[in-house]
């Protein structure tokens, strides 16, 4: 998502860029993984499992992503 500012009404709005996740190291903010573009993605929710090694997503698009 990016940010669009509309200055008739003084208003900031998100806008879709692409429909990918991506998963960081929290100990150094490395990038882990990021996924190919998946469409449907907005309107789903993904969940990591218990020990991390997969990517869940549930809604529109549906998939299981195994993780590095």
């Amino acid at each position: 998502m990016k940010v669009n500012f509309d200055w008739g009404d003084g208003t900031a709005y998100s806008v879709p860029v692409d429909e990918t996740f991506s998963i960081w190291n929290f100990s150094n903010y490395e990038g882990i993984v990021t996924s190919q573009n998946i469409p449907g993605l907005r309107e789903s929710v993904v969940r990591l499992s218990s020990k991390g090694r997969y990517a869940v997503s549930f809604g529109r698009a549906s998939f299981v992503y195994q993780l590095p």
